[in-house]
């Protein structure tokens, strides 16, 4: 009951929620509708080029993701590694967006591929800083739950937008602006709540001897 309390009253669970919202929602809308972006580039593309086209994006952004959480734990630095990514997928999906050229756009759906899967890693290094392994189920289930809200979000505007407009510029920039709501909550985090376990650890260690 202790650890419930803690963690529905706790303002940094809450706010690690709302980022993953962002973060989510960035994830399943530029995911659900990058098919449909690439099939609108010509119309002589057929279903299997559009599909080998598709894991372009999903290639640089796996390679990305490892390699930039690898580099979060060997710094042992998370709150910059989480908040850059997300400013990424913004500018990429913002790129997106703006221009026509079929090459230039899926380098910039590159960029927010990139952008958008790299933050995962930091991030779930996050909650395990602060929250007790008794909290850390509840925590952790709590900011997956709401957090994945946008995966229903995300797709949804873009549909909604394309139905609307017969594009889907508008909700491209609807999701570059999410992503930067999600850089602007993960860069104000207070910076005791992304120290890197180990040198908490350390201090510790220090203040004891």
């Amino acid at each position: 009951h202790s650890s419930l309390k803690n963690i529905f009253g706790s303002s940094r669970i809450w706010r690690l929620s709302f980022i993953y919202l962002t973060l989510v929602t960035g994830l399943y809308g530029i995911g659900f509708w990058m098919p449909t972006i690439i099939k609108s580039f010509s119309n002589i593309l057929t279903n299997t080029q559009v599909g080998l086209i598709t894991m372009i994006p999903y290639i640089f952004g796996g390679i990305a993701m490892v390699w930039w959480a690898r580099r979060s734990d060997r710094t042992g630095e998370r709150k910059m590694h989480a908040a850059i990514p997300p400013l990424v997928g913004a500018i990429g999906l913002m790129g997106c967006g703006l221009t026509t050229d079929p090459i230039l756009s899926i380098i910039m759906m590159s960029v927010a591929t990139v952008g958008i899967y790299s933050i995962f890693g930091p991030f779930w290094a996050i909650p395990s800083l602060f929250l007790t392994e008794l909290e850390a189920a509840v925590g952790i289930a709590l900011i997956s739950s709401i957090g994945n809200l946008g995966g229903f979000i995300g797709p949804y505007v873009i549909g909604y937008v394309q139905d609307s407009t017969g594009s889907v510029e508008m909700g491209l920039y609807f999701i570059s602006i999410v992503l930067f709501i999600c850089f602007l909550l993960v860069f104000t985090i207070k910076k005791g709540l992304v120290t890197s376990a180990s040198v908490q650890q350390q201090s510790k260690n220090l203040n004891i001897r």
